[in-house]
Formats: C-alpha cells, structure tokens, sequence
C-alpha cells in the first residue's frame, strides 16, 4: 500500500558508472555536446536518470544503450553514493546518485548519442585531468584508489 503521509520525500534517483576496459586498463570518458544547458562541453561519465519503478541495472544499461551504443558490461562494485540538486536548491532539481565499477572486455568504438560530442579512452590518471566536474572527479578519485 502505497503511504499518504505529506512529509514522504520526492526526489531524481541517478545512475553512473566507470567503465573500464580489462585488455587495457583505459576508462570511457564522453564529452558533453557545446549546446547543452547543464555542464556544457564538460567530460564525465556516462550516467543519467531512473525512470519510475526501473531497476538500477536496468537504468545502467538503457543509458549505456542510449549514450554510446553499448551495454555489454560486467557490474563490479557501487563505488559511491552522492546527493545534490542540479541547478536551484529546490524539490525538483534534487537529485540522489548511485556511481558503479564497471569493466567490459575491450575498447570499443563508441556510437555517441546527440547529447555528446567526443569520447576518449584514458587512464583514470588522465580522466581525473580532463573533468572538471567535482562530483565526476571523486568518482574517479575513488575508482583509482579502489585499482590499488
């Protein structure tokens, strides 16, 4: 049964992941395409919104499938949870993240969606370099340390 208690909270729940090729080590990193309203031109990770009653893996592989064409990857670990609001500190832009380890077999070339403009495979050394996302660069602080 569903709760009518007022004070029950409505907020965005997002997924990510780094993901990393085994042959190589090398991370995928995408670029934000320049007409974006939200961190324009930006590298990050590849991440975004659950839909309504949709699984964490299933929101994982859709955005994978959606953003470069690819969902074949194995879950390893949740490396980080994280809260913020995107935008204005209101209801509406709040926003709770769930960021995963994740490791295909090799590089792959990427069929990157509208919402990008370039891709590159790197080292998590060099990924930490090219984001200037805070959020996006503790993901990947993390990912290294947990390499260690």
């Amino acid at each position: 049964m569903l709760s009518t208690n007022k004070d029950v909270g409505r907020f965005m729940v997002a997924v990510g992941g780094v993901l990393e090729a085994k042959a190589t080590g090398n991370i995928l990193l995408v670029q934000r395409h320049a007409s974006l309203d939200w961190q324009p031109s930006q590298w990050e990770i590849i991440y975004g919104r659950l839909n309504q009653g949709e699984s964490t893996e299933d929101a994982l592989r859709r955005e994978f499938t959606e953003e470069v064409g690819f969902n074949e990857f194995y879950i390893k670990e949740v490396l980080r949870t994280w809260h913020i609001y995107r935008g204005v500190k209101s209801d509406e832009n709040e926003l709770i993240g769930i960021t995963f380890s994740l490791q295909c077999t090799e590089e792959f070339e990427p069929k990157i969606s509208a919402e990008h403009q370039n891709f590159i495979w790197t080292s998590p050394e060099h990924a930490i370099e090219l984001c200037s996302v805070d959020g996006i660069r503790e993901d990947l602080r993390i990912f290294q340390h947990s390499k260690e």
